[in-house]
């Protein structure tokens, strides 16, 4: 049996609320406010929390308050900046007749009762190859500044502090079956896109099907480097209560099994159904409710990237999702090195001291108090049950 404590409930109880279109009446009293704001923070659903403290305001410390109602006001200005910006940058685009569609950040605020609180931070948009170059030109005569050609699925740019990433390819799948199938269907991805009106303002995103598969590969990929956070959980659990959800769901359940990703979909569905109180399709009974419950208790934990735990952080980097694979934990070895020293990234000759030399400099930081100290039989511990609890998604599985 699975115990949340009493601030987890509460985000929970409010999340539901926020995404549910409830207003049902939460118990604050016996609550650790200064727990409930990092708790939240570190699962960047902080806005959808700090919606409801005001009314609470006389039950808070002032230290707390000030603090929280600090990042919410920073948070709503880098929302509303980012905004402003990819309102220039898709007319930029349009105008110059370049195919494209944004994907994360506000495809997925479309989705939420009240898109203000989805935290926005940098965006993302998708360019077909044979248009890169054009593009690539038409961003930089407008001042929109390239700043890193290093990720092999990305270039990013800098356009009044917001970070844009212009993708020509998506994230990692294996060479199976189901990894070849997600290549190919988003390989017409640019000419499957659906018009998003988003308070007046329009611009293109992935069609109903196309989202829902990036939005669970996008998750994938984040369980893969450290953790999800509960915002990523929201993202999902937002449009799986939208009509366009409901309105294409076999074509949606189809696409998942295809790509391997059918338990995936069906244990964030039920966690969805269970704690968010939205709809049950009735495709995913045979999800057992300790494996949600031991999944979403691990999701709150492990927060946005595993920020919240260094053993989630590293811990399913270090040890390969595939054990059982030729090469894999070299595989795995290289991914975390990668992570854990970005130098790596762009130069390969360092593999082969980047374990000795991130395992001496974290030990030097514990030394002076700047890293908490591990216990490395706890750890490894907790890093293969980790790996055990998620192989039960059955990533990329081949049907």
């Amino acid at each position: 049996m699975v115990e949340f404590s009493r601030e987890e409930k509460i985000i929970l109880q409010l999340l539901k609320n926020s995404i549910g279109g409830n207003d049902l009446k939460v118990d604050f009293s016996d609550v650790d406010f200064n727990r409930l704001f990092k708790i939240s923070d570190k699962n960047a659903v902080n806005m959808f929390v700090f919606d409801k403290i005001p009314e609470f305001q006389k039950l808070i410390s002032e230290e707390v308050y000030m603090k929280w109602l600090y990042l919410a006001s920073r948070k709503l200005t880098i929302r509303e900046n980012v905004l402003n910006v990819q309102k220039e940058l898709t007319a930029l685009l349009e105008n110059n007749n370049i195919k494209y569609f944004v994907f994360k950040g506000f495809c997925s605020a479309y989705y939420y009762k009240k898109s203000e609180l989805r935290e926005t931070g940098d965006i993302d948009l998708y360019i077909d190859f044979s248009d890169f170059k054009k593009a690539n030109i038409v961003l930089n005569e407008n001042g929109i500044k390239l700043t890193s050609t290093d990720d092999d699925k990305h270039w990013c740019y800098e356009f009044d502090g917001v970070e844009i990433e212009m993708h020509h390819r998506f994230w990692y799948v294996p060479e199976n079956n189901s990894g070849t199938f997600i290549k190919n269907y988003l390989k017409n991805a640019i000419n499957n896109v659906k018009r998003y009106n988003f308070d007046g303002y329009c611009f293109y995103g992935p069609d109903e099907t196309t989202h829902a598969l990036l939005l669970v590969l996008h998750i994938v990929n984040h369980i893969q480097r450290g953790g999800i956070g509960l915002r990523h959980l929201c993202d999902f659990s937002a449009y799986y209560s939208s009509d366009d959800y409901k309105n294409n769901v076999d074509n949606i359940l189809k696409i998942f099994k295809k790509a391997g990703l059918l338990k995936t979909a069906k244990t964030l569905s039920k966690i969805s159904c269970k704690y968010f109180d939205l709809p049950n399709y009735g495709y995913f009974s045979d999800i057992q409710d300790e494996f949600c419950e031991a999944l979403l208790k691990d999701i709150i934990t492990s927060g946005n990237f595993g920020f919240n735990s260094l053993e989630s952080r590293y811990g399913s980097s270090a040890i390969t999702m595939d054990r059982g694979e030729n090469g894999s934990v070299f595989k795995s070895l290289s991914k975390f090195c990668k992570i854990a020293w970005k130098p790596c990234k762009k130069h390969k000759i360092l593999m082969p001291i980047a374990p000795f030399y991130i395992g001496t400099r974290y030990l030097v930081r514990m030394a002076r108090g700047k890293r908490p100290k591990i216990n490395p039989v706890k750890f490894a511990k907790t890093s293969f049950e980790r790996v055990d609890l998620y192989q039960n998604l059955e990533f990329f599985k081949d049907n």
